[in-house]
């Protein structure tokens, strides 16, 4: 549990936990402008890594990310798993709930049909606004989309303030 919420703090990024971007000095504590319970966690570190009994755990060193002495997301390629064979598997096994474990493709056909056909050449479609009337409409129109979607969240801001 205790590893869970340090874990939860250590892979938050330095704007969350402050001015905590580097490695502190015990005078710096004092000058920090932190929260108050981030400031317990790092008070609490620097005074468990001031003792003995937990000089092995180097507190103090790592007290700029509340003791956590690395980072979040630190694997070893060699023994551990890669993004990719984990959203593989995850796809597999979304595939296989979703279809009783028949692959489809993106459409929900069977992938032993074949259907899907892969283009590998390109051809050149054209280019922008052929006019510059043509230009000067997109950029009414795009505009005129901007302006609704403001309207539209200053309308939902205040429908929740009020």
């Amino acid at each position: 549990m205790v590893a869970a919420y340090i874990a939860k703090y250590a892979t938050k990024s330095t704007e969350a936990l402050g001015a905590l971007d580097r490695r502190l000095l015990g005078t710096d504590i004092e000058h920090l402008d932190l929260s108050e319970h981030v400031t317990r966690l790092v008070r609490a570190c620097w005074a468990l890594g001031g003792q003995p009994a937990f000089a092995g755990l180097r507190l103090r060193r790592w007290a700029h990310q509340l003791g956590f002495g690395g980072h979040f997301l630190t694997k070893s390629r060699r023994y551990a798993s890669t993004f990719t064979a984990l959203r593989r598997a995850r796809a597999e096994h979304a595939i296989g709930a979703r279809f009783r474990g028949e692959p489809r493709d993106a459409w929900g056909r069977p992938a032993s049909v074949g259907a899907v056909v892969i283009l590998a050449q390109w051809r050149f479609a054209g280019r922008g606004y052929t006019t510059p009337t043509d230009a000067s409409l997109a950029a009414a129109m795009a505009e005129e989309a901007r302006a609704r979607r403001l309207v539209a969240r200053e309308e939902s801001r205040s429908a929740a303030c009020g």
